[in-house]
Formats: C-alpha cells, structure tokens, sequence
C-alpha cells in the first residue's frame, strides 16, 4: 500500500478489523475466517488463467452471490491489472466490462436515473421503494447507495482514471457528463452501455464494483467508505474487511 492508502485505512480500523492477505490462499481464507467480511477490496492485479487466481475469482463470486457484502476492485487495481485480463476478470461476475480510456476527467455521480421527486425519498431513507423510479422493483446497485450514502457522495471530481467500457447505463456511478442518463421522455433504453470511471452492480445478493482512480482522491476514499457502510461517524462494525495486497 501507499502512503494515501494507508492513511485510508488507518481512518477506517477503529470502526472495523481489517484482515491482509498477501496471497490468493489467504485471501480465499479471509472469505471466511475469522468472520464473513462485510466488504472485500482487490487492491492488486489478478492472473485470470493462473490455478491460483482463478480459484480466487471463484470465491470470490460465491461471496458475492450469497453474503450481502461486496467486492471492490480499486486502489492498486487499475494501475496494475494487465489490461487484457481485465474484461475475463469481470466475466466471472456476468458482466461484460472492459479496458477504456485512461485520462484525468471531471466525472459526474450518474444519479439522474431517479427522478427529482423521488431522489429526495432515496436519500432520506423514508417512504416505500415502491414509489421510487423502480416503480415497486427492487432497487438497483446505485439507487441503492444513492439512498444510503448520497449525502457524502461527490456530485462531480475530477480524477485520474483507468475507465472501463461495456457498462450498463445503470450500474455506471461516475461518467463523463455526455454519459448521465437523462430522464426520459419516452421508454426508457435499459442497456445503453457507456464508459465509466466507476462502476457497481448487483450479484446475487451481494454487489461488485470498480473504481478507475489511480491517486485515491479524497472523494474515492469517500465513496469506498459509502460502498463498504462506513461513512463518517457510523458505528462499528462486528465484520471485518477483508484486503487482497498481492
């Protein structure tokens, strides 16, 4: 880790235990034991076709399906994931995401999903779903963290980022401004796919995200504390979080 990333973390540890795994075996391990982890994050490249690896992908996704936490694939990540593996890493998840541009942009929250009405009911956490956007279906991935987290998410930023293409219009946190979705006038394209900087979606019952920033901006270290449930002042937490460094 680097010196942002380690004053990241020690932000974090008296509001929850972090477990390292310096290796795919202890990482597979950290799925587990001591406690089921409330988030896992990938902060290093990963070797898809490698024995290794590959079982660490596998866990990876049986975590995400069948415990409510998530996995995210940031800090060290874009800088070192060999660009071609990156799309077979994703693959794992069912989605499609891929290697785009690597740039310094201002990118913007891609919130406009919600209607204006309804974006004040996710924020403030009153009302029934079913009166949101969703009309009565579950709330997606970002609607979702826009809900419980919207209030410390950044409107916009600008970042250094490894960005990724193929993603759905709505799992798609931070894209260029040309890329937030508008609200609709007619029937609403659901798979439009755009670039993006940071991404998250829904699988089983948990969530997978990626986040493209290279430097750990102030406002990424914000949003990873909103993704994992440990934003400014919230209690401590009995899980763990659990690091894959290497």
């Amino acid at each position: 880790m680097d010196e942002l990333q380690d004053e990241f973390f020690a932000s974090i540890e008296s509001r929850v235990d972090i477990f390292e795994a310096r290796n795919p075996t202890a990482a597979i391990k950290g799925l587990r034991f001591p406690r089921v982890p409330i988030a896992v994050i990938i902060m290093d490249g990963l070797k898809p076709r490698t024995e290794a690896h590959k079982a660490l992908l596998t866990a990876l996704l049986g975590y995400a399906k069948n415990e409510p936490g998530i996995v995210i694939f940031a800090f060290g990540f874009p800088s070192f994931q060999i660009p071609p593996d990156i799309a077979e890493v994703f693959e794992t998840f069912g989605v499609y995401w891929s290697r785009s541009n690597y740039s310094r942009e201002m990118f913007h929250l891609n919130n406009a999903r919600v209607a204006p009405s309804d974006r004040e009911v996710l924020k403030s956490g009153k009302g029934d779903s079913s009166a949101t956007a969703t009309a009565g279906k579950e709330l997606g991935a970002l609607q979702e963290l826009i809900r419980d987290s919207g209030q410390i998410l950044a409107p916009s930023y600008s970042m250094k980022a490894l960005q990724l293409s193929g993603v759905s219009a709505e799992d798609a946190v931070y894209v260029y401004e040309r890329d937030l979705i508008k609200k609709p006038k007619g029937r609403v394209k659901e798979n439009r796919l755009v670039d993006a900087a940071v991404a998250l979606t829904r699988v089983g019952k948990g969530r997978v995200a990626y986040i493209g920033d290279v430097n750990s901006e102030s406002m990424t270290e914000l949003l990873v504390r909103a993704m994992i449930g440990l934003e400014p002042g919230s209690p401590r937490t009995d899980r763990q979080l659990t690091v894959q460094l290497s």
